[in-house]
């Protein structure tokens, strides 16, 4: 498994890329939550 850290900030800085408008912030706890209950 790769590191939940680099999962983690590439997903959000690829998410931040793709959609300016949302909410970074929200979407990061979100992508958090859902490694957490990955694990």
């Amino acid at each position: 498994m790769l590191m939940p850290g680099a999962v983690t900030l590439s997903t959000a800085v690829y998410l931040q890329t793709i959609s300016k408008r949302q909410k970074p912030l929200l979407v990061l706890l979100l992508i958090m939550g859902a490694w957490v209950m990955l694990i």
